[in-house]
């Protein structure tokens, strides 16, 4: 982050404590500290090497790639290295939304609380929010049992029962929406509220563009989800965890119509990422009734990270 984005985060702490910001492709940053169960290398900031007392401040809400946020996930992959990062993001990519989001036990989360023990997180400060920003619970202790209390909370606020999925779902993904690598979220939560052949429209500014810190979501671009497995298996694929992202995506376009309205990703790049363009929600609209048909249920309009429980596809 700039000085000026530090100091809007930091509040009245800035400039009070010694801060560092972490770079996980720098190896002179990283110490090794082991490796999991499944042989996973967990490396991390030396920092955390060099410290008496580790806290981990974060909040809880749904995740697409581990379940929740929150817990292990400040050091997984907040401060961590390349290769914790990657097995999770591609490893989640092979999985659709409704099997990880909203769901604290998945094999994501637990290699991450696994790593976490590793490099000593000893105690985690948690909040859980409303849909109005308002602090609804403080979950503090044990990396893993305070989390998990604060996951119940969450699913209680965020997890909303649909009796069946719909023909049109209208979304979108505030606050995080600085690029598409994070509005990708309201395709995420949008997923398991849309049937098969149905249209997804998701709206977000991303002011930055799609990903400049992963420039092969671009160069890929849109592929059918098992073409992408079949490239990062065959080692042709360096930046695994930008191909777990458009392999997240790929599933989506795969069994729905997507559209896009963003004034900070251009037309080419919408279409290269495999939605169509709208220049607005209600062109988008249109769009979306002239393929479903007008006769079909209303939209359904829903906000991001929400874990979507409804029957199955239709």
């Amino acid at each position: 982050m700039t000085e000026d984005e530090l100091r809007q985060k930091l509040g009245e702490f800035y400039g009070r404590f010694e801060t560092h910001q972490h770079d996980w492709l720098d190896e002179s940053n990283l110490h090794e500290f082991g490796r999991t169960r499944d042989g996973t290398r967990v490396t991390a900031n030396r920092l955390l090497r060099e410290v008496d007392f580790r806290i981990g401040l974060g909040s809880i809400v749904p995740h697409r790639v581990k379940g929740f946020s929150g817990g292990a996930k400040i050091a997984f992959p907040g401060v961590a290295g390349r290769e914790m990062q990657e097995r999770n993001q591609w490893e989640a990519s092979l999985r659709m939304s409704e099997t990880v989001m909203g769901v604290a036990d998945n094999p994501m989360r637990l290699r991450m609380e696994e790593a976490a023990r590793l490099v000593g997180l000893n105690y985690i400060a948690n909040l859980v929010s409303d849909y109005e920003g308002k602090i609804v619970g403080c979950f503090v202790g044990d990396v893993v049992q305070a989390h998990r209390a604060g996951c119940k909370l969450s699913r209680e606020i965020n997890a909303v029962a649909l009796p069946q999925r719909a023909g049109i779902v209208l979304i979108d993904s505030h606050p995080a929406d600085r690029d598409f690598w994070q509005s990708a979220k309201g395709f995420y939560s949008g997923t398991m509220a849309v049937r098969d052949g149905g249209t997804l429209i998701v709206v977000a500014p991303n002011p930055e563009g799609v990903a400049d810190n992963h420039p092969n979501v671009l160069e890929i671009s849109y592929r059918p989800h098992a073409e992408i497995v079949r490239m990062v298996e065959a080692g042709e694929v360096e930046d695994i965890v930008g191909a777990a992202v458009l392999a997240d995506v790929a599933q989506i376009a795969d069994r729905a119509d997507c559209i896009m309205v963003s004034p900070g990703v251009t037309r080419e790049e919408t279409e290269r990422l495999g939605f169509r363009y709208a220049a607005s929600a209600q062109d988008a609209l249109k769009m979306a009734f002239e393929k479903q048909g007008r006769r079909r249920r209303s939209p359904c309009c829903v906000m991001a990270d929400m874990p979507f429980h409804s029957s199955q596809r239709r």
